[in-house]
């Protein structure tokens, strides 16, 4: 008789990813995160047909822009790699001077522990990424966020993450490049914490297990790299947006205006307009002609646009604020001209 021992069954949550559905998959989920991060950072459809080939295009602006992230926080993410390893390796060195505790080497232990660090993930870094949203349905203004969320850690990390927002859209150029350096430093942590995670899960995972562990790891697995592809759809992915000159048919007034062409379908287009600053749906049929101006940042359009529904002081400050900035050779959209 064989005294070969039977094949362990594979995982059937990592079968179904090996396979090409699964990949295809996967794939166009992580794509509908990203767009969905987009829509919740903006308000409104922003992206064009939501079919699975804009899905795939925005995956690979992911991964394209990640990458860049990760080889532009090269040094800073091999220390941190460094660190990891030095401290593995004292803990492995010295695993049995200090006698640890049998259940400490226990797999479902280890587990926990990368659950209870998920946990604080969620908790700590990635729910004030989700609660961030709406940028153009309330003033974007510095004081925003001050009256919206508790205090104490979690709301003064929301509002550091709203104030460098701000500035990443800023005329001047020095605050710009604070306040999108911030974010690209913000996002290169976010990518780190990840892998690590990602790799714990990794360490952790049996391939020919299917046990609840297994398959609890690889969804944790799934889960951060979503996690993720929602936090580079509000925060790095490109707010540049066609500026285009609308032409209406009569007896429209005024005829033609300049706008932001944000999406489109079959029947009508979606344009932000400065004048009001406001999201605009107009049907094909009363559109007569599209001039491209050129592409322009929609979130420096809704902080810079002066509404015609506030009050006169406020009005005329927002203007000569814009005029200053003008005046000392700051560009502001072409669109709020």
């Amino acid at each position: 008789m064989s005294d070969e021992r039977p094949v362990p069954p594979k995982n059937p949550i990592l079968s179904l990813l090996a396979s090409s559905a699964g990949v295809s998959g996967l794939l166009v989920v992580i794509g509908f995160f990203i767009h969905q991060g987009i829509r919740s950072i903006i308000g409104v459809s922003a992206r064009g047909t939501t079919d699975l080939t804009s899905y795939l295009i925005d995956v690979a602006y992911f991964v394209e822009d990640t990458l860049g992230s990760a080889a532009d926080h090269a040094k800073e993410i091999l220390v941190l790699i460094v660190i990891a390893a030095i401290v593995c390796a004292a803990f492995w060195l010295v695993r049995k001077r200090i006698g640890v505790p049998e259940f400490a080497r226990n797999r479902n232990v280890l587990v926990a522990a990368v659950m209870l660090a998920v946990l604080a993930k969620l908790l700590y870094i990635d729910w004030p990424v989700i609660v961030i949203s709406d940028f153009f349905r309330k003033p974007a203004t510095e004081s925003r966020y001050a009256d919206d969320h508790a205090s104490g850690a979690l709301g003064q990390i929301r509002e550091v993450m709203w104030l460098n927002l701000l500035r990443a859209h800023d005329a001047d150029k020095n605050v710009h490049r604070q306040g999108r350096g911030a974010l690209e430093d913000a996002y290169a942590l976010y990518v780190f914490l990840t892998a690590l995670i990602f790799a714990a899960c990794l360490v952790l995972f049996r391939m020919r297990s299917d046990d609840v562990a297994a398959s609890a790891l690889v969804c944790v697995a799934i889960m951060q790299v979503l996690l993720l592809a929602y936090a580079y759809g509000k925060f790095e992915r490109s707010t540049f947006y066609p500026c285009i000159e609308l032409t209406l048919r009569e007896p429209a007034s005024p005829r033609t205006q300049k706008a932001f062409l944000m999406s489109e379908d079959p029947r009508s287009v979606t344009i932000f307009s400065g004048v009001d600053d406001r999201f605009h749906r107009v049907s094909w049929s009363e559109v007569s002609q599209i001039t491209l101006i050129g592409e322009e940042d929609v979130f420096a359009a809704h902080i810079y646009t002066v509404p015609p529904g506030l009050a006169v002081e406020e009005q005329k400050r927002l203007s000569d604020r814009n005029a200053r900035l003008r005046a000392t050779g700051q560009s502001l959209p072409r669109c709020l001209d």
